[in-house]
């Protein structure tokens, strides 16, 4: 581990019917790694990372083999990740 301290995230996502909205944080070294993180850690086919209360990007489900479709705060276009 470096001498930086881990930032927290938020990751927002639908829980389904019966959970409604969730939303959950985590610490994470880089970005990178939130993203992978939260391709893990998102239900349902939409979900939002923030860094400190500021939205990161947008991320929709559209694959079932588990492809995200990401869209940064300061993009109109997609990023795709695919989550392993």
């Amino acid at each position: 581990m470096t001498g930086m301290a881990a930032a927290l995230y938020t990751l927002t996502f639908d829980g389904g019917p019966a959970a409604g909205e969730q939303t959950v944080s985590f610490h994470a070294e880089s970005t990178s790694t939130a993203l992978e993180m939260a391709t893990r850690e998102a239900k349902g086919d939409w979900a939002k990372l923030s860094l400190d209360g500021r939205l990161l990007c947008k991320m929709k489900l559209v694959s079932e083999t588990g492809v995200w479709l990401l869209e940064t705060s300061n993009q109109s276009e997609g990023v795709q990740a695919r989550s392993g």
